[in-house]
């Protein structure tokens, strides 16, 4: 692990100092998410809209099977080094072990609103938030789809020196298109489960000790419901057959790789503390929130707006009767009695959110500008 850890370092520093004496073009930009895992979100969905741009010249990096360079030709390691223009999504490790100058601009795309606490503001200030609260450093812009939410990223990462681009998030566009086909909609109503990751145990499923699934199955089957199991990325697996019925099902990630997609599809959220409610609010579905271990949640990881029941929109269930009569009302009603709130939060969450943050983001890359004098650019 030492040697391993020391080979990476002198590789950013030969890398770093390459990247600073190799010329610069400003219709070069290199994109990477996921710490170099994966393409997805906000990062993708601005490749796909520019990659086909005649101005622009863009390329991915993904690290296939985790190995260091393996996907790397020659020739996209010298784009890497020419691009002027970097856009991420986490941090600097987007390109691990490539590593890039501060002669190159850094738009970071983020992931979402922030409502978990990240960086500094973790519950515990553990290395490895203090380590990625310090990647803001090599930020110069942060896309925000509004105020608060910038004010959330200030706050985790101390990023007082960053440029806070006000916009909606690519991968939300798509919420905006007026030709939004459901075509692989299988049910009338379709339910999504994805909760959070939490540190300190496994996923929870369907928390209640006396919940009868085979009824909850019954209903769903007499209504032409369904309800799909989406575990986090970061979880360990498990067998999630205990679980599962003819309309209970998992919603794995080969099937859909990007959850977005799938929310196109979803009439009601169930999940707990993920963030993944931000996006989804957006097209003003119902959300049943599991808050039930909200005290013990607390005593690992923080949550930026705490219990504050106005930034979650929506009922939480606090046994196995209300968790079903959360789930009976929407299937029967699609209506779950907090519209006004949940349009609320849209609001707060998504001021700058119209449904044209690609071209708007497209705009700014080209133009050239690169203001370093101002607090906040207004997309």
């Amino acid at each position: 692990m030492l040697l391993i850890k020391t080979i990476l370092f002198f590789l950013k520093v030969l890398f770093g100092s390459i990247d600073f004496l190799v010329p610069k073009r400003y219709d070069y930009i290199a994109f990477g998410s996921n710490g170099g895992k994966a393409a997805s979100g906000n990062a993708l969905s601005l490749y796909e809209y520019l990659k086909n741009d005649k101005e622009l010249k863009c390329k991915y990096y993904i690290r296939k099977k985790n190995k260091f360079l393996s996907s790397y030709s020659f020739s996209e390691l010298i784009f890497f080094f020419r691009a002027k223009i970097v856009v991420i999504t986490h941090g600097e490790g987007d390109f691990n072990p490539l590593a890039f100058s501060k002669r190159k601009i850094v738009i970071n795309l983020f992931h979402g609103v922030p409502t978990k606490g990240m960086g500094y503001a973790e519950k515990i200030r553990t290395k490895a938030a203090i380590r990625n609260a310090k990647n803001g450093k090599s930020f110069d812009y942060f896309l925000c789809s509004s105020k608060i939410a910038a004010h959330n990223i200030n706050y985790c990462i101390n990023g007082n020196k960053i440029i806070y681009l006000l916009c909606g998030q690519p991968r939300n566009d798509r919420f905006f298109k007026t030709d939004k086909l459901r075509l692989h909609k299988h049910f009338s109503i379709q339910i999504l489960y994805a909760p959070t990751w939490k540190n300190y145990k496994q996923t929870d499923w369907f928390p209640y000790k006396n919940l009868n699934l085979k009824a909850l199955n019954d209903f769903l089957t007499e209504h032409n419901a369904a309800i799909y199991l989406r575990p986090h990325v970061n979880e360990k697996p498990v067998d999630l057959k205990q679980f599962l019925h003819s309309n209970i099902k998992i919603l794995s990630f080969n099937d859909y790789p990007d959850i977005n997609e799938f929310l196109l599809q979803t009439d009601c959220l169930i999940t707990d503390y993920s963030s993944i409610y931000n996006d989804f609010i957006l097209m003003d579905k119902p959300v049943i929130f599991l808050h039930h271990d909200i005290d013990e949640y607390l005593t690992h990881n923080s949550l930026l707006f705490g219990k504050n029941n106005l930034w979650y929109p929506g009922s939480k269930p606090k046994n196995e009767k209300e968790f079903i009569n959360a789930i009976s009302k929407i299937v029967l009603t699609k209506d779950d009695g907090y519209k006004k709130e949940r349009q609320l939060v849209n609001r707060l969450f998504h001021t700058y959110e119209k449904g044209d943050s690609c071209k708007k983001i497209s705009q700014f890359i080209k133009s050239k500008s690169f203001p370093k004098s101002v607090r906040e650019i207004e997309l």
